[in-house]
């Protein structure tokens, strides 16, 4: 059987990197946004933010009522990419060619 396509569910997926590389974040509420700034939204909420309600689209200022504490990080630090990478390369191994097309993080650069 040939492998036509491939659904990846990157559940919670970059506030768990951010979870394993730094392990203070372990168990604590976590929002990965794009900016660091009160006005943005989360793009990854951990699954301990989650059990206050807090997803993708939650403004930040609002992830904060909910979950007095939660820690915010920026999205797609070098560990970020890294991991991504991890995946993408072990999904084209499954799949037998390049990954799938469509996912904008995989090509976004982290400006310096």
């Amino acid at each position: 059987m040939t492998l036509r396509s491939l659904f990846v569910d990157c559940n919670s997926y970059f506030a768990s990197v951010e979870q394993e590389v730094q392990p203070a974040l372990r168990g604590r509420p976590l929002a990965v946004v794009p900016v660091a700034a009160e006005t943005t939204c989360c793009i990854a909420a951990s699954y301990e933010a989650k059990a206050f309600g807090i997803g993708t689209g939650t403004l930040v200022a609002e992830a904060r009522l909910h979950a007095h504490g939660i820690y915010s990080v920026v999205a797609l630090t070098a560990a970020d990419a890294q991991a991504l990478r991890r995946a993408w390369g072990s999904i084209e191994g499954a799949h037998g060619g390049p990954a799938a097309r469509g996912m904008a993080a995989g090509g976004r650069r982290r400006a310096p």
